[in-house]
């Protein structure tokens, strides 16, 4: 079966109108329906634009800024293109479920600034506890453990962190892996806390869990900056 060979990347602008129409689908079977919807969609806006100056644009791979997480379709964001050498904000929205999205040109995204990095207290907490059966840990233990790896993350630069994947569940967070770094002032810190026979088995856990699907993930999250007096 045919494959439109498109990219999300390609729009077309209309420099008149400050709208833009991406020029393709990605992973869509060209004889489907819902191609075809795309296809009427597109000569429509080329023929309502066709008077007008249609400049052929290119999506940058800049993080997008969204009011939702990733997966809601009412989520409006936005994004960086490249018209030649200018590069320009698109906000993109719908009115509705049933509406198709809108693309148009933005002066500038919301003021946001990426300020908060965190780890999930529960799933770490109940991931070591999990490390450690058949062996019973104090919960005291696990607190501890907890609160030390939320007092090393607290010292973390957030734009120094690179994110591998979006958070699904927040919007304008991403995942990163707990930084190699930390990991021996970790351990260290565990000597106060735990028994020279449970140390072993932490630094398994440290080793296992510190990447960005383990309990060690941290979410760095980009939230909307404080208002100006």
């Amino acid at each position: 079966m045919p494959r439109l060979a498109i990219s999300r990347d390609a729009l077309l602008l209309c420099r008149r109108c400050g709208v833009l129409h991406p020029l393709a689908l990605d992973g869509v079977d060209g004889d489907s329906a819902e191609a075809h919807a795309f296809a009427l969609d597109l000569q429509l806006f080329r023929c309502t634009h066709a008077s007008h100056s249609l400049d052929l644009v290119r999506r940058l791979p800049a993080p997008a800024i969204s009011d939702r997480p990733v997966w809601d379709p009412m989520a409006t964001t936005w994004f960086q293109v490249a018209a030649g050498s200018e590069v320009l904000w698109v906000r993109s929205s719908r009115s509705s479920i049933s509406a198709a999205r809108q693309r148009e040109v933005a002066a500038a995204p919301p003021a946001m600034t990426r300020s908060r990095v965190d780890v999930d207290a529960r799933l770490l907490r109940s991931a070591l506890d999990r490390h450690f059966y058949p062996h019973v840990i104090r919960p005291h233990k696990l607190d501890c453990f907890v609160r030390l790896v939320q007092e090393l993350i607290e010292k973390l630069d957030p734009p120094g962190l690179a994110t591998s994947f979006d958070d699904a569940e927040l919007a304008n967070a991403g995942i990163a892996p707990f930084p190699e770094t930390l990991c021996a002032l970790l351990l260290r810190g565990c000597a106060d806390i735990f028994d020279e026979w449970e140390l072993a088995k932490v630094a398994q856990f440290v080793g296992a869990h510190r990447y960005e699907d383990g309990a060690l993930a941290l979410r760095v999250a980009t939230e909307p900056a404080p208002p100006t007096t």
